[in-house]
């Protein structure tokens, strides 16, 4: 299930490309556990990818996108 708070995040990380785990705790304002939770069901569902970047450094998120809600009115 993708819940409001997961679009918000994936936004924001759609705008900025990329974000590191720990960069994603503060934006959250969460642990680290609940943090990696949200990681770990958005790759899941096929909304992110998470890769190790450098070794011994946090892991890197990159968006892949969430569809729009139903009903909400799109630009063109």
């Amino acid at each position: 299930m993708v819940r409001h708070r997961d679009h918000l995040v994936v936004k924001c990380m759609g705008e900025q490309y990329a974000a590191r785990l720990d960069h994603l705790e503060a934006l959250m304002g969460r642990r680290t556990m609940t943090t990696r939770n949200l990681v770990e069901r958005l790759c899941e569902t096929g909304h992110l990818r998470a890769r190790h970047i450098l070794v011994g450094e946090c892991a890197c998120t990159s968006s892949l996108g969430l569809p729009a809600h139903a009903g909400s009115a799109s630009a063109s």
